[in-house]
């Protein structure tokens, strides 16, 4: 079969249901490299939602940096698997160019999604969402309350101690953890020597 119609073929199989077909069709789309791209990049205006979000998650993989503004516009699809795969997308470019997608996927109307855009900032180091990880500190969700808390301990932002002593008193378990622990991490952080 040649890369004109196996191209297709892969990525219509992204509506499938489950996840095994879709992470072999990225392996095979991987292994025909570039010419994959165009094809990925068009698949992100399909109809169908589960195409769009594989074909975010299959560039990124790819390593198609030529598609990070694409993904970007992906963070706003109205469907938040997209939104989701867009975002796994972009972190697994490093694309630090796109921070702006990233922090705005904080006030994503989906908790998971709020969570994946916590970690995603922790992972590229965007210490620019400090004061954003810090409002999410107060989030309706205990589960990105704790990853705002984990957050803000790797990224080390000190301006979070207070709302993290406060965090110290959430009424689930793993949030006063997750805010101790970050509250030590600011603790242990290396003092810069004064000039």
């Amino acid at each position: 079969m040649s890369r004109s119609t196996t191209i297709p073929l892969l990525i219509a199989s992204f509506a499938a249901d489950g996840e095994a077909t879709q992470r072999a069709a990225i392996e095979r789309l991987r292994a025909l490299g570039p010419a994959a791209v165009t094809a990925l990049r068009s698949a992100l205006e399909s109809p169908q939602v589960r195409v769009r979000a594989w074909a975010a998650e299959a560039l990124g993989a790819l390593g198609a940096h030529s598609a990070v503004r694409d993904l970007a516009a992906a963070t706003r699809d109205p469907a938040m698997s997209v939104r989701l795969h867009a975002l796994r997308g972009l972190v697994a470019l490093r694309a630090r160019t796109t921070a702006r997608a990233i922090r705005a996927l904080l006030d994503d109307p989906s908790g998971g999604v709020r969570v994946n855009a916590i970690d995603a900032c922790a992972d590229l180091a965007l210490r620019a969402a400090g004061p954003r990880l810090i409002a999410a500190l107060a989030d309706e969700k205990w589960y990105v309350r704790q990853r705002a808390a984990v957050a803000l301990g790797v990224l080390r932002i000190g301006a979070a101690a207070p709302a993290l002593r406060r965090s110290s008193d959430d009424q689930r378990l793993a949030v006063r953890i997750a805010a101790a622990d970050a509250c030590a991490a600011l603790e242990a952080r290396p003092r810069r020597p004064r000039p």
